[in-house]
């Protein structure tokens, strides 16, 4: 059981299109010096669509 400071552990599988998302903007923010509204921008626009995409790449054998 655990003590009363400890905090539960979360089990969640890691998300690696979400690293590469957040690795690219960061890329874009340091090496091209790119402004920070336009990296969020593009980069949320690009996580909000692959969650559109992702259920039509299961069936097609892509499993990301």
């Amino acid at each position: 059981m655990p003590g009363p400071c400890s905090a539960p552990r979360l089990r969640r599988p890691f998300d690696a299109i979400a690293a590469l998302i957040g690795f690219l903007a960061l890329l874009a923010l340091l090496r091209y010096q790119a402004g920070v509204v336009p990296v969020i921008a593009v980069w949320g626009a690009a996580g909000f669509l692959f969650t559109f995409v992702k259920p039509w790449l299961a069936p097609v054998g892509v499993f990301l």
